[in-house]
């Protein structure tokens, strides 16, 4: 039984690890799209308010209660794999969990975009590319 524990929790570890990543990913792009913000206000003399402060704090709850439910799903598929021992030949990615992220993140970069540029995410982007290139 033990041996089993030790290699459930050894197949789980790279799962685990995609899920963080997907869970930091959209973090970071939030405090991204927060910062960006706040320079916008900033530039364009608008007012700081609580009130937007709060929105921030309730699309990252929104974002996390999302992920954690895709995880949970996730969480069951990956199991029934594993104990049904079809997980054994195949790599296991937490797929709502990562489809999920990639989504929640591609709506925060399209903020960011909105925020510090064009509004264009694709031009703002191949800007940002040409920009780069050439320092």
């Amino acid at each position: 039984m033990q041996d089993f524990m030790v290699q459930l929790v050894g197949d789980l570890l790279p799962v685990g690890v995609i899920a963080a990543v997907d869970i930091a990913g959209v973090l970071v792009a939030t405090v991204l799209d927060f910062v960006s913000g706040i320079c916008r206000a900033s530039r364009t003399g608008q007012r700081r308010t609580s009130r937007r402060f709060r929105r921030t704090v309730t699309k990252v709850l929104s974002y996390l209660l999302l992920l954690f439910g895709m995880l949970s799903v996730d969480g069951i598929i990956v199991l029934t794999m594993l104990l049904s021992n079809v997980g054994n030949t195949m790599v296991i990615i937490p797929c709502f969990t990562t489809t999920t992220a990639i989504c929640l993140t591609l709506i925060e970069a399209k903020s960011i975009s909105e925020n510090v540029g064009s509004g264009r995410l694709f031009d703002d982007i191949m800007g940002l590319i040409k920009r780069v290139k050439f320092i």
